[in-house]
């Protein structure tokens, strides 16, 4: 779902500066700027670097260094060098830690002035009238606050809402310290109290937290990894004399092995809460990415990834970048997808002395920036004043934005300045399926409607909307209406009106709001609106049913009503059934109501996304596809329209996991033409040149035929009357040709290798009789035989029928070109002069048709399989006799 694009940009931080030390006197320095480590603040604007003896606070949209501070020498040599930095979560505070074990606190200042401000003179420019950076960088400060002492020797630390957590050495323990300091206040645990670590002497190494799930992370010194939950109410039994423990959990990684080898190691670990998966790094490299089905012992491994040293998620979990400390990075889909990844397969990059891109060599940290657009890269430093800090450009899907039908089942993507949409669907046939075709439409600056014709994009206040066709943007012309509410929760298209759930932040509702394409964008021409309990996290849309998933745990379901046919005006909703839910998305429950019942059916698992398909060709029209992170899977009339009929039926979901069709793709998919019979995605192509200086990361737009795989899908039920039916549809394609030979080898490679032949269950005789319905029939049996191995033939033919019989078919149903194909496996086959005396009949009948060009080739083939000039001879000979009887005929006519 993410792929680097473009060239990645290399951030200095300051090499020289002046410091001042405790005597007054100026000093130069730059040695001591190799940073140490970086973080990034909750709210994704503001970043810190550190160094031995610094601390730089960075600004996000534009990049700029905003701040930075300098430890004196004699704070150096009283409090140790600065070894860990991290953020309090609301961004108002950083914490450093030394390697004495102390901790130094600065305040972050925000002010109203701006540290950059963009100068255009009388040039106007869309940064000052429009929004995010158009104004400048807003200033922040780092003033220093105070320093804490941890007496027992710190070992890591991250920062929660309510306390700053530290672990401890001597005694290895966990403290809560309150960010509001009270006598008394710290809760501490001595480890070796807590039932649940595997290991008594174990000290915590690494801390990560998740406040969506309100979980922790522990990694400990001998390896293992923890799930552990904090509880501010002890958990030990009223009255009793022990002393209270404060957290609860249990080891996921690790087992209860009394020693882990290095390949278990743990040494990183990345919390998913929106996928509910844990990510952990071992010392090996290899990545475990655990699924857990809830939070109090149900953790269980989900799949493998390659060897990583830093581990970063997507804030919206769809995918996971890894870096090696001595390699490069890459970049995971949240089931196993690789995206992207710096790595060249013929071994270690070889790069010129002058290279700048040093990442490639090397990664020390990572993060995602805010809407996960850039990726922020701490290259690991090997010698002094090498570039060390980069931010990588990304693009990315609009399903991960927004999961809805139309934005899944089109290639739409985001990036940080502009949208890219597929165009290919309104091509040639040849222009869709070629990977080098122009078919992406660079909109210069997400929801696109299901015809593909509408986009509408919405950032921090307001939205707007786009007629591709037109290339026409449609924007609020009372900026006081657009600064009065936030859309949340997403955008739809209901044809040509826009369904939106937003937030008003004049009344502090909730609404869905509907405008139309064709009007202004004005509160006055606001088709219509509903207010909603509770904040909506997502939207869906299927025919004329809404649905509104809300934060209090309720899915709304609204009916789009007209009171009077197509006029927009009277276009409404009717809430018709409110759905409560059990867990997250988890075990429906019915409303008091019970007029409307949910039945949950668990068709598959890992699904990254899917879309359902209301309008196609034959069994594709009512169709389900997903995408799981090896290809696509695909269940056909999985859901039905009619009347008569349950729109989705016990019986055909009870069997849908079983029958559901899964294609393998080397590429991410993106999108799926359902009228040109192909799968649209793209992958990743890194160009490292010994002329340039940098590394250029592009995106390669691929496809790949589904055709075959419907039709055998369907043979191998034998359903051949609806397979006919299905491929009559795709006949006028000019590469359907190749689908059907496509399928004949593969279902040909598949069963020759058992044998099968024509026993019971047997696709490939069903698969020659498909064949009969089509005029490309004989085309695709000797295509396919001349694409397969020679010792695959007598098997082939003894199905489809012997090459000579279908080399008559081909000379009587005038199939010249074609015949030709089949001299050539009948020449393999059988003796010389046989196939001989079939080019001559074939030369001549090439003759008749006055195909001159089919001629040449005959003759050359001729002279080929015979250097003694015999055969050669024969054949001119019959041509003269050919020729003759020709004039003969003319001088009768005349």
């Amino acid at each position: 779902m993410y792929w680097a694009s473009g060239i990645a940009k290399t951030l200095e931080v300051p090499l020289f500066s002046q410091t001042t030390d405790d005597s007054g006197e100026i000093q130069n320095s730059s040695s001591q700027q190799t940073i140490l480590g970086l973080k990034r603040n909750k709210a994704g604007n503001l970043f810190v670097t550190l160094s031995i003896r610094s601390v730089q606070l960075w600004g996000l949209r534009p990049t700029s260094l905003i701040s930075q501070v300098f430890r004196t020498k004699k704070s150096i040599e009283e409090y140790g060098e600065n070894k860990d930095v991290f953020w309090k979560p609301d961004g108002t505070l950083i914490v450093v830690q030394t390697t004495k074990s102390c901790l130094f606190t600065y305040t972050v200042l925000p002010f109203e002035d701006k540290s950059y401000k963009y100068q255009f003179g009388q040039i106007s420019h869309h940064y000052i009238t429009g929004p995010g950076e158009g104004n400048g960088v807003k200033t922040f400060l780092l003033k220093f606050r105070m320093t804490i002492r941890i007496d027992a020797g710190m070992e890591t630390g991250i920062g929660t809402e309510e306390y700053l957590v530290v672990s401890t050495k001597n005694p290895p323990a966990i403290q809560s310290i309150p960010w509001q300091a009270e006598p008394g206040a710290t809760k501490t645990n001595i480890l070796a109290r807590l039932e649940f670590l595997q290991s008594k002497k174990a000290e915590i190494t690494c801390i990560v937290y998740d406040r969506k799930i309100s979980l922790f992370g522990w990694i400990t010194s001998d390896g293992r990894a923890y799930a552990v939950q904090f509880n501010e109410q002890p958990l030990s039994p009223a009255g009793s004399k022990s002393l209270p423990i404060y957290w609860a959990g249990f080891s996921f990684h690790g087992g209860n092995q009394q020693e882990l080898p290095s390949s278990l190691r743990a040494t990183c670990i990345a919390i998913n809460a929106k996928f509910s998966l844990l990510a952990v790094g071992t010392e090996c490299g290899i990545v475990h990415i655990y699924f857990a089905k809830n939070y109090n012992g149900s953790i269980h491994l989900s799949h493998k990834l390659c060897p990583v040293t830093s581990i970063a998620w997507t804030s919206d979990g769809y995918a996971v970048a890894i870096g090696w400390r001595d390699e490069g990075l890459a970049v995971w889909s949240v089931y196993g997808r690789l995206l992207m990844t710096t790595l060249n397969e013929d071994g270690p990059q070889s790069l010129h002395d002058n290279f700048q891109d040093l990442f490639l060599l090397g990664i020390d940290n990572l993060f995602w920036s805010i809407g996960d657009y850039e990726l922020y890269i701490l290259h690991t430093a090997r010698a002094k004043n090498e570039n060390q800090l980069y931010s990588l450009p990304f693009v990315r899907s609009a399903v991960t934005g927004f999961h809805s039908p139309d934005n899944a089942k089109r290639g739409f993507l985001q990036m940080d300045d502009r949208l890219l949409l597929y165009r290919g669907g309104d091509q040639e046939d040849l222009s869709a399926i070629n990977p080098d075709a122009i078919v992406w439409q660079h909109i210069p600056y997400a929801s696109i409607s299901g015809d593909g014709r509408y986009i509408a994009i919405a950032g921090r206040r307001g939205l707007a909307h786009y007629n591709v066709s037109s290339d026409r943007w449609k924007l609020f012309g009372n900026q006081q209406q657009e600064q009065e509410f936030v859309v949340r929760g997403g955008l739809l298209w209901l044809k040509h009106i826009l369904v939106a759930a937003c937030e008003n932040l004049r009344t502090h509702t909730n609404e869905i709001r509907m405008y139309s394409r064709e009007t202004n964008l004005d509160n006055i021409y606001l088709i219509h609106y509903v207010q909603v309990p509770s904040s909506i996290l997502y939207l869906s849309l299927l025919d004329n049913a809404l649905l509104a998933y809300c934060g209090d745990n309720m899915i709304y379901h609204y009916l789009v009503t007209s009171q009077s046919g197509s006029a927009i005006q009277f276009l409404g909703l009717t809430l018709c059934q409110q759905i409560s839910f059990v867990g997250v998305i988890h075990a429906p429950a019915r409303s008091d109501a019970g007029e409307v019942q949910y039945d949950l059916h668990v068709l598959a698992d890992k699904i990254e996304f899917y879309w359902m398909a209301n309008r196609g060709v034959g069994s594709l029209k009512n169709s389900l596809w997903a995408c799981d992170g090896k290809g696509v899977k695909i269940w056909m009339n999985i859901w039905s329209q009619e009347e008569k009929a349950k729109d989705w039926q016990n019986d055909v979901l009870l069997s849908a996991n079983k029958e559901g069709l899964h294609i393998l793709l080397e590429f991410y998919p993106l999108s799926v033409l359902l009228e040109k019979g192909i799968i649209v995605g793209v992958e990743q192509q890194t160009s490292i040149r010994q002329s340039l200086e940098f590394a250029v990361f592009k995106l390669a737009t691929n496809t790949h035929l589904f055709l075959q795989y419907i039709i055998r899908y369907m043979l191998t039920r034998e359903m051949e009357d609806e397979a006919v039916a299905f491929a009559t549809s795709y006949q006028r394609l000019v590469y359907f040709g190749h689908a059907l030979e496509v399928l004949l080898h593969q279902v040909l490679e598949d069963e020759a290798e058992h044998s099968i032949g024509k026993a019971k269950g047997a696709v490939l005789p069903r698969v020659v009789r498909f064949l009969d319905d089509f005029p490309h029939a004989l085309d695709v049996i000797v295509g396919c035989a001349r694409k397969t191995e020679v010792a695959l033939w007598d098997y082939l033919f003894s199905i489809v029928g012997s090459p000579k019989d279908l080399f008559e078919r081909c000379m009587t149903t005038g199939f010249l070109k074609t015949a030709t194909s089949y001299l050539l496996v009948l020449h393999t086959l059988e003796p010389t002069a046989h196939s001989s005396e079939d080019t001559i009949r074939l030369l001549l009948k090439a003759m008749e048709a006055e195909d001159y060009e089919l001629c040449t080739e005959l003759v050359r083939f001729l002279n080929s399989i015979d250097g003694s000039g015999k055969t050669l001879e024969d054949a001119l000979a019959s041509i003269k006799l050919f020729a003759n009887s020709l004039n003969n005929t003319e001088v009768d006519h005349h």
